[in-house]
């Protein structure tokens, strides 16, 4: 168990994390929230590269700070962006970084090719870095997270330049590892949180807004969602969420608290959820 308790993050006078109260059990857990929510923040200091001004973060209730390289034996980690040598292959990159987390050169290389194949890049050990498209870097990226079969999966943005293919092959990954590890990840796809996650965790005015799982987020909008044809103006008290096009032209979809007469009811999806609770910031 991995535990955040009363942190606060402070950078000068301004407040990125204010008195932040989560507990992070094994399955997916999914930070949604908008640039500058304090997303970022909170994985530097899960991952010990910042420690919080207030509070504690503990694993197993035992500081990590205190802990630290037996806390970052049990830790993978893909950062949003990830150094490399441009010059080194992919298995020499991977074989690098293993030989950092302690892990032998038979061990490595058995380690290596599974993970790979499991991100579909076994054609690819031989390639240099520097030629590797954004993807396949990403790709690349996932596997090194995962070299020291971590009890605790920590990802930024991690399905960033992957197509379609790639994320649902990395989104069913992640369901597989969420069954007997902790996956922290934050994302701005929504698709990608509501397939897998096991919690949603919301943060808002740099406070924890909700940590709750995606049914219980989008019952929270049950029978609050509706879509109507754009060429009808919005009336008083509803809320636009967005807009799509079909085949008889554009139709807005937006929140009443009442029951339009003009409209059709709707499924309400985690998307309403995010796009209502963040509405403003987002604009």
């Amino acid at each position: 168990m991995l535990t955040v308790k009363n942190v606060t993050k402070k950078y000068g006078s301004f407040t990125a994390l204010e008195d932040v109260n989560i507990e992070f059990g094994i399955g997916v857990h999914a930070l949604l929230a908008p640039n500058g929510a304090g997303k970022t923040t909170l994985m530097k200091m899960l991952t010990t590269l910042m420690k919080p001004n207030a509070g504690e973060i503990l694993y197993n209730d035992e500081n990590i700070f205190l802990l630290d390289d037996k806390y970052r034996d049990v830790l993978g980690y893909l950062p949003q962006s990830f150094g490399f040598y441009k010059g080194h292959t992919v298995r020499q990159f991977l074989l690098y970084l293993a030989a950092l987390k302690g892990l032998g050169k038979k061990q490595a290389n058995e380690k290596i090719d599974e993970l790979l194949a499991n991100v579909g890049l076994s054609d690819a050990a031989s390639l240099r870095m520097k030629k590797l498209s954004g993807g396949m870097l990403q790709r690349v990226g996932i596997a090194q997270a995962l070299l020291n079969d971590p009890q605790v999966l920590i990802l930024d943005e991690p399905t960033a330049g992957l197509d379609p293919k790639e994320r649902v092959r990395f989104r069913n990954m992640l369901s597989e590892l969420g069954k007997t590890k902790t996956v922290i990840l934050s994302t701005h796809i929504v698709s990608d949180v509501e397939s897998i996650a096991s919690r949603v965790i919301l943060i808002k005015n740099h406070k924890l807004l909700c940590n709750e799982t995606v049914q219980q987020l989008c019952s929270q909008l049950n029978g609050k969602v509706f879509e109507r044809t754009a060429a009808v103006a919005l009336h008083d008290g509803e809320v636009f969420l967005s807009e799509r096009q079909d085949a008889n032209g554009l139709v807005n979809r937006f929140v009443s608290h009442s029951v339009p007469a003009d409209a059709s009811p709707v499924n309400a999806g985690l998307e309403d959820v995010f796009l209502y609770v963040y509405g403003e910031e987002i604009q």
